[in-house]
């Protein structure tokens, strides 16, 4: 893919274009999104993921992609939504998975890092609730250790 070998505003042009030819083809509004997410342009990458979940709103990679663009622009909360929301499409979906818990965790590492114990803890019983629901055992298991690793005597 273009994108991927430097030359993004080279692959914008290609998938604007293919976009054109094919305006009902969610997959090529997902990759724009992903080139547009790599430029910077994230208002963009919002708009066109939008325009593909409006196509087909059980699209795992897209949702995944949308979680990713949020969290780049600090919205957490829509991010990790985004993150269930692929993990409830398709549970076998690693990279939503990976994504999670690397969010999750980071997010209770820097709370406690910043001394915000209290938020931290509340913010890893809200994710240790929705990876049990996820049957995400091993993320629950990382929760659980950071947590206790923080508060042990």
């Amino acid at each position: 893919m273009l994108g991927a070998n430097n030359r993004p505003q080279e692959a914008i042009t290609h998938f604007e274009t293919a976009l054109e030819l094919q305006p009902n083809h969610p997959s090529i509004r997902g990759y724009l999104g992903v080139v547009y997410a790599q430029v910077g342009r994230y208002d963009d990458a919002l708009r066109v993921y939008a325009e593909a979940l409006a196509q087909n709103p059980n699209d795992a990679v897209i949702r995944t992609n949308l979680g990713f663009t949020y969290i780049h622009l600090g919205e957490y909360e829509k991010g990790i939504q985004e993150y269930e929301k692929a993990l409830q499409i398709n549970p076998d979906y690693t990279p939503a998975l990976q994504n999670l818990t690397r969010i999750v965790l980071v997010r209770i590492e820097t709370l406690i890092r910043e001394g915000n114990g209290d938020a931290a803890r509340e913010f890893a019983d809200k994710m240790r609730s929705l990876a049990a629901r996820l049957g995400a055992k091993e993320l629950v298991d990382q929760i659980d250790a950071l947590i206790s690793q923080h508060t042990a005597p």
